[in-house]
């Protein structure tokens, strides 16, 4: 469960690499985050799969976790399991940041 503080870091993370245009209001519901991702995910899962799978490779979600995601029955559930990975992999990708920068 990342810091709720690093909400705002966050949607502007996915804004930037993932979706341009993700909301750009503040969001302070983690849930809520996961709901509009899984939205967006689910959206260019039925009109556009290359640019989603272009999305995944360059937001560098592991190729064994996308098949494994689109093994599941439904695609509400692949897009909930894909957009849980991207958010995961932004969270990482922020507070290694975090971690390793300079002050």
């Amino acid at each position: 469960m990342p810091n709720l503080k690093l909400l705002p870091e966050i949607t502007r993370e996915i804004r930037k690499s993932v979706f341009p245009d993700f909301p750009d209001t503040p969001i302070n519901d983690l849930e809520y985050c996961k709901l509009l991702l899984k939205k967006k995910v689910k959206e260019k899962l039925s009109t556009n799969l290359n640019e989603l799978l272009s999305i995944l490779y360059r937001v560098d979600i592991s190729e064994v976790d996308v098949q494994k995601a689109f093994l599941l029955s439904s695609e509400e559930a692949i897009a909930q399991k894909l957009a849980a990975l991207i958010l995961e992999r932004q969270i990482q990708k922020i507070e290694f940041r975090k971690k390793y920068r300079k002050d």
